[in-house]
Order: C-alpha cells, then structure tokens, then sequence
C-alpha cells in the first residue's frame, strides 16, 4: 500500500479533499447570510415617523417610506435571499461560471445594499447588512 500511495499523493488528496470542505463551508455560509436577508421583513429595523416620534418598525409594517424606495428594498431583500437559496442548492453544482460568480455576486449585492440603506438614512439595516457583508468578507480573507 505505501508503494502505490506516496507521501506526496497523500498530502495532495488530503489538501484535495481540505479545500472540497473549506468551499462547501463557505458556500453554506454565505447562503444562511444571504437567505438571513429575509429577516429585513420582519425585524423592526426601518425608521418610520408616527405623530412626530420616529419608530423602528419591520419593512413588511412600515408605511411612511417612499414607494420608490420601498421597492428598492424590497428587489434588494428579494434578490439577497434568492442568492442564498441558490447557493444552499447549488453547493454540488460544478459549472465554472458558477463556481467563479457565485461569492463575488454575493459581496457586490450585500455592497449594494449596505449603500443603498446608508444613502436612504437607514442605519439600522444598514449596520444589520453591513455584518453580515464583513462576515462573508472576513471568511475570504481567512481562506487564502
């Protein structure tokens, strides 16, 4: 058995097989962040004003946004959560363009959407999308 497997091949199939679990981690991780999105819609971290007091108030209950943004947060939390389903049921797909797209997609949306609620004077969703955005960048950082 030693003659057939050199020390070398062994290492190679061990790092092999290392980075299969290091990818299939990261790929579970970044689609629990990603479908965590979904809680914009029921967590009251959107500002509304009632009678003069500002309230925290979910995205699904809030009425005092404008519409148009509105429904930018809406396509953003939509398109965030679609991601994560997909790369929950994707982790064994080995297309290359998927392989390639697939994080970096994930980070430019999460970018987008910290912008997008730090422009329209969101803080609390921006924060909430702003950590989840340096836990998937800090997992890139640690894998290389």
């Amino acid at each position: 058995m030693d003659e057939l497997l050199s020390g070398e091949e062994i290492l190679a199939i061990a790092e092999k097989d290392q980075k299969e679990k290091e990818s299939t981690n990261r790929d579970l991780i970044f689609g629990l962040l990603d479908s965590g999105m979904a809680l914009l819609l029921f967590l009251p971290l959107f500002g509304q004003e009632t009678n003069g007091v500002i309230q925290a108030v979910s995205l699904l209950a809030s009425t005092g946004i404008r519409s148009y943004l509105e429904i930018a947060y809406l396509v953003f939390v939509c398109l965030m959560t679609a991601m994560g389903i997909a790369m929950l049921a994707l982790q064994n797909c080995h297309k290359r363009l998927w392989l390639k797209s697939k994080c970096m997609l994930s980070m430019l949306f999460s970018g987008f959407g910290v912008c997008l609620f730090i422009i329209s004077a969101q803080p609390y969703a921006a924060v909430f999308t702003f950590v989840f955005l340096m836990i998937k960048a800090f997992i890139l950082i640690k894998r290389r």
